[in-house]
């Protein structure tokens, strides 16, 4: 692994116009999400559909990655299902913040960049859950089947602790996944409330 990219130089800016030059210089590894930047995001965020969170270097001005986030909600199945129904929450769904798009450009891959993004998603989607219910963190991770095995998403997801929601059909384009957030709303609560 090279070195992890140097925090101090990453400015996270939410997306505008005014980032438009910077946005079409972006590259990386799965054209969808590139074409999603540059296309779609701006529009979709003007709509109150989505928001995109640019990730810039301070340095040079390049964007670094981007992650766009909404709510969302996680239909309950199987072992999770019976796991809510002990505690006795019987509701269909639970709420969620699902990560829609979040890639990294192609010349930074592999320095911690997606690492990071992940752990801001995770800060936002705890700051929701002090106000408003926010149980898990949601994706649906491509699962292109020309990409290298070790650059596909699902490793990455899963290596920053995101499960598989459920199987579907052999070779999927894209696979649902998730992240319980209630271990770490329990321990947060439990240092809040901890007398020391």
């Amino acid at each position: 692994m090279t070195n992890s990219y140097p925090v101090d130089d990453i400015e996270i800016v939410p997306l505008s116009p005014i980032f438009t030059d910077i946005v079409d210089l972006f590259s990386c590894l799965i054209p969808d999400l590139e074409d999603f930047v540059k296309d779609d995001a701006l529009r979709q965020q003007d709509e109150a559909v989505n928001f995109t969170h640019l990730w810039i270097s301070k340095e040079s001005k390049i964007l670094l990655g981007y992650v766009t986030l909404c709510n969302d909600s996680i239909g309950l199945h199987g072992k999770k299902k019976e796991e809510m129904k002990k505690i006795g929450i019987s509701y269909r769904k639970l709420p969620a913040l699902k990560i829609c798009r979040m890639a990294v450009h192609k010349d930074f891959t592999r320095r911690g960049i997606g690492t990071l993004m992940t752990a801001f998603v995770m800060k936002i989607a705890l700051k929701m859950n002090d106000v408003s219910g926010c149980r898990f963190i949601t994706l649906e991770a491509k699962n292109l089947q020309d990409l290298d095995e070790k650059d596909k998403p699902i490793h990455f997801y899963r290596k920053n602790g995101f499960e598989i929601l459920k199987e579907r059909k052999p070779n999927p384009s894209y696979i649902p996944m998730y992240k319980d957030l209630k271990p770490i709303i329990n321990e947060r609560r439990k240092a809040k409330y901890e007398i020391v």
